[in-house]
């Protein structure tokens, strides 16, 4: 029972801090589009839209980078769980 509930914790604590990770990504991205397309409209700079562009792509990198990074605490955090708290306890 105490094992359940303690896995639980973690895969609640994973799926919230995945999409905190993943919405704060998308949000910047969907600002940065939007600064390339008023850029676009209204000066014709390509220099700028280019320079917005790459902005774009290193969120993207940032973003997945930040995922695999948490999913892979979290999943330290839950073998730290399931051998230090629960074993000692069954």
């Amino acid at each position: 029972m105490l094992k359940s509930i303690q896995i639980k914790i973690v895969l609640a604590f994973t799926i919230v801090g995945i999409i905190i990770i993943a919405a704060f990504g998308v949000i910047s991205i969907q600002n940065l589009q939007e600064l390339q397309n008023v850029a676009l409209n209204t000066t014709e700079n390509a220099e700028i839209s280019k320079a917005i562009g790459t902005q774009i792509y290193e969120m993207n990198i940032v973003t997945g980078i930040s995922l695999v990074i948490f999913i892979a605490l979290m999943v330290l955090a839950g073998i730290f769980v399931a051998k230090v708290i629960i074993a000692p306890l069954s």
